[in-house]
């Protein structure tokens, strides 16, 4: 793919550690993030009484979700899944993205947060405000705790570092739609989408992208509430809540079919151009 540098996914390597100086590990997550700027002692002390009252009230929430039992219904249709108003008051409490991936990590709404090894709010700061959305986290961000990783994580940091010319950590920030592993790597249901669609749309305004860029048609589709194969959701810059969303390719789909990776490329060039970013090697 002409100027994208996707040709394969590189030798970056796809451990907890990450993928080189870009990371596709738990390198740049929010969390480390908050650890390594740490805060002034005052700051700290309100954070952490803000994050136990947030984790409070969280644990209340769960322990209603399990007396609810069988009333949870993950058939349920958008807008109806019984988590969503709940999860949003914590979300929209969240005064940055450390604090938000404290409430994620918290979390309890849904069954899913039983079933997780641990939640994957984001990574990655992104300063050139471009926000890539997965649908939900795969087996390996559930173990390291990262979004997009692996050898899909390798060939996304080659399409940021190679093909955009920015740098994984600094200039994007990676995360999923649900923010848990959905058992046995399912689709999550739409209530699941639902439930957790609060976290994510505090995350937008914490974020404040230019552009998003919706990795797959899965996270395409639930990001706009519609339903449409990826054909018909590629190829054009949609509205999503006044944010510009341009659609494209899963890393996974591109490494089962490499001859997609051109039609990617035209997808990220129209990314960045919405984004007002240059397109590399097209002056």
């Amino acid at each position: 793919m002409q100027g994208a540098g996707m040709h394969g996914t590189g030798a970056q390597g796809t451990g907890a550690q990450g993928t080189g100086a870009q990371g596709t590990g738990a390198q740049g997550t929010w969390e480390q993030g908050a650890r390594e700027q740490g805060a002034a002692p005052d700051s700290a002390e309100a954070d952490t009484d803000a994050a136990a009252a947030l984790a409070h009230g969280l644990a209340r929430l769960a322990r209603r979700r399990r007396a609810m039992g069988s009333r949870w219904t993950s058939g349920a249709q958008p807008g109806q899944g019984p988590a969503g108003p709940e999860v949003a008051s914590p979300a929209a409490g969240c005064r940055d993205l450390a604090a938000l991936a404290a409430g994620v990590a918290a979390c309890q709404a849904c069954p899913l947060g039983a079933a997780r090894t641990q939640a994957v709010p984001g990574a990655g700061q992104g300063a050139r405000r471009v926000l890539f959305v997965g649908a939900a986290p795969s087996a390996e961000d559930d173990r390291i705790g990262a979004p997009i990783s692996g050898p899909s994580g390798s060939l996304l940091t080659d399409i940021i570092t190679k093909g955009m010319g920015l740098e994984r950590i600094r200039d994007v920030a990676v995360t999923t739609l649900v923010k848990c592993h959905p058992p046995g790597g399912r689709a999550p249901s739409p209530a699941e989408r639902e439930g957790c669609r609060p976290w994510f749309e505090r995350q937008l305004e914490l974020l404040a992208p230019r552009v998003v860029i919706a990795l797959g048609a899965e996270a395409g589709a639930a990001l706009l509430r519609l339903e449409g194969p990826l054909a018909q959701l590629r190829g054009r810059v949609h509205d999503l809540a006044g944010r510009q969303l341009v659609v494209t390719f899963h890393p996974d789909e591109l490494l089962r079919d490499p001859s997609q990776k051109r039609a990617c490329w035209q997808d990220i060039q129209l990314a960045l151009r919405a984004a007002g970013l240059p397109v590399p090697g097209r002056g």
